[in-house]
């Protein structure tokens, strides 16, 4: 089992604005949801497929499309200038090096050919 680098799971007390970011296949979900104690967890979300020259180009070609992504739907919502806890699905295997770092361990079919 590869180490995933998380100090601790969620205990319920958690509240506030949270992104994740979600990349499966050649599909990108980006989320937004704000939780507050005794309410409804609120959720926005839009979901695009990745082009085909992000999903077999470079690494930096696929994660500048990914950001690009990310800062169009901040920016449509208002949330440009908060600082907000992200969270990342990548659904290709890695090895974790750190919270914030990974080497992929092999290349997908959709990725690169």
């Amino acid at each position: 089992m590869l180490p995933s680098f998380v100090p601790e799971l969620p205990d319920g007390s958690e509240h506030g604005k949270f992104v994740a970011l979600d990349l499966g296949g050649t599909n990108l979900r980006v989320l937004v949801m704000e939780i507050e104690p005794g309410k409804e967890i609120r959720t926005e979300q839009f979901n695009t497929r990745v082009p085909k020259t992000a999903m077999q180009g470079s690494g930096d070609q696929l994660f500048d499309y990914i950001a690009k992504v990310l800062v169009e739907f901040l920016i449509d919502r208002g949330l440009a200038n908060e600082n907000l806890p992200l969270g990342f699905t990548f659904s290709y295997p890695c090895d974790q090096t750190s919270i914030k770092s990974a080497n992929l361990l092999r290349v997908h079919y959709t990725l690169r050919k």
